[in-house]
C-alpha cells in the first residue's frame, strides 16, 4: 500500500514538473564568458591570442520541440593581450539536444555566420589583411530549466567560431596571396535565458 502511495506522488511530481516547462517557444538570453584563441599559418605554425577581456554573449532562439531549437547568437570576444584584435561574431544555428523531465537539456550547436577580427595592425601599403569572413559556429553545452522557475534557463556551454584570414599583397602587376591564417576563437560562458 506504502508503496502504491509513493509510486503516485513520483508520477505526479514527475507530470507537474513536464507541466510547469515551456519546452517550446521564443527565448532570449546574455552572459558572460572566459574567452581564447588560436591561429595556424600555411606552414602549420600557430600561436594563442591571449584574451584579456571577457567575452559577451547575445543570443535568441525558437525551441520546435524537446529536441530541435533554431539560434542566432552574437558573441563579442574583447581585446587580444597586445589589443591588436578586438573580434566578434553573429551566427545562426541549428541546437540538437534533448530536454529531459528534470529540466536538464544536454546539446550541441552547429551553424554559420560572420567573424571578424577586427584587425588594429598596421600592415606596409601593397599588403591587405582581409580579417572578415564567413565562419563556422559550433559548441555544446548544458541547459538547466527549474520547474519552479518556469521559462527561466540557466546554460553552461561552450562555443566557438573558426574564419580564414588572408593576407594579401601587391607585386606591381597582380595581387598574390601570402599567407592564409585558420583562426579559432572560443568561450566558455554562462548565461541566464528567459523563454517566452
Amino acid at each position: 500500500m506504502c508503496v502504491s502511495v509513493l509510486a503516485l506522488i513520483v508520477n505526479f511530481a514527475q507530470a507537474e514538473t513536464v507541466n510547469s516547462q515551456k519546452v517550446s517557444g521564443f527565448y532570449v538570453g546574455g552572459g558572460l564568458g572566459n574567452p581564447s584563441g588560436k591561429f595556424e599559418d600555411n606552414d602549420g605554425d600557430s600561436f594563442d591570442m591571449k584574451m584579456n577581456d571577457t567575452s559577451f554573449h547575445l543570443l535568441a532562439g525558437y525551441q520546435i520541440n524537446r529536441v530541435f531549437a533554431l539560434e542566432v547568437e552574437y558573441v563579442k570576444y574583447g581585446k587580444d593581450e597586445y589589443k591588436d584584435f578586438d573580434p566578434f561574431s553573429i551566427s545562426m544555428s541549428g541546437n540538437v539536444g534533448y530536454t529531459f523531465s528534470s529540466g536538464v537539456r544536454p546539446f550541441l550547436v552547429l551553424g554559420l555566420g560572420v567573424t571578424d577580427l577586427r584587425s588594429n595592425t598596421e600592415f606596409p601599403a601593397g599588403v591587405i589583411f582581409q580579417d572578415d569572413d564567413l565562419s563556422v559556429h559550433y559548441g555544446a553545452g548544458l541547459d538547466y530549466t527549474p520547474g519552479a522557475l518556469a521559462g527561466l534557463t540557466f546554460r553552461a556551454a561552450y562555443m566557438a567560431d573558426f574564419v580564414n584570414a588572408e593576407l594579401t599583397g601587391y607585386n606591381g602587376r597582380s595581387w598574390r596571396q601570402l599567407d592564409m591564417l585558420d583562426v579559432d576563437l572560443n568561450s566558455v560562458y554562462g548565461a541566464l535565458i528567459y523563454k517566452f
